[in-house]
């Protein structure tokens, strides 16, 4: 299902812009809002380009779960704080997100509601 929404741009109000493009730009401005100044905002960042890209899959019947296209196909589980990536594994302590993490929070986040995009039905 592809959904537009529109946008007013050189002062044209019917002009047409993709969905997903108005989505990115939105969430862009919520992380930098919202994390400004974390420490995980390197992470974040990569994050943001994994989602931007489209390599979050949500599974259909649980969102909580996902696959996330990387370098490697990871499998992340928002609820138990998992995720098969190295980073995860090695580099992080038991409550920090890795890149993968991160990119499932938002996609769920957005397919629950608690963000809110304006313009994207």
């Amino acid at each position: 299902m592809k959904m537009e929404a529109t946008e007013s741009t050189n002062s044209n109000p019917n002009t047409k812009v993709e969905s997903r493009d108005l989505l990115i730009l939105q969430l862009g401005v919520i992380i930098d809002m919202k994390y400004k100044g974390n420490n995980a905002k390197p992470r974040i960042d990569k994050a943001f380009q994994l989602l931007k890209e489209g390599k979050v899959i949500l599974y259909e019947d649980n969102s909580l779960r996902a696959r996330v296209e990387g370098n490697d196909t990871y499998y992340t589980n928002l609820s138990a704080n998992m995720c098969t990536c190295m980073d995860k594994t090695h580099n992080l302590e038991k409550e920090e997100l890795c890149k993968h993490l991160w990119a499932h929070k938002f996609a769920h986040e957005i397919k629950i509601g608690v963000i809110k995009l304006e313009g994207v039905q």
